[in-house]
């Protein structure tokens, strides 16, 4: 009967390990994906911020100019 209840609970004990290995497989899945995510993502963001970087240093020039031309024309 020993052998038996033994027998039985290995059994048990990998069933439950193929079931934990399935759900870190699909966990380790999960985070990749996340990860390629947040990568893509993050590049898009910096995209974004140096195209506004360059928008605004356009804007400082025009700025400056415009204040050129204004004491030009008032002197």
């Amino acid at each position: 009967m020993q052998l038996y209840d033994y027998q039985y609970n290995m059994g048990l004990l990998l069933l439950q390990r193929k079931t934990w290995t399935s759900q870190v497989d699909e966990l380790k899945g999960a985070i990749s994906d996340s990860h390629e995510t947040l990568q893509r993502e993050k590049a898009a963001h910096l995209l974004e911020l140096s195209e506004a970087l360059g928008r605004l240093e356009s804007a400082q020039k025009a700025l400056e100019l415009e204040k050129q031309c204004v004491l030009d024309v008032s002197c």
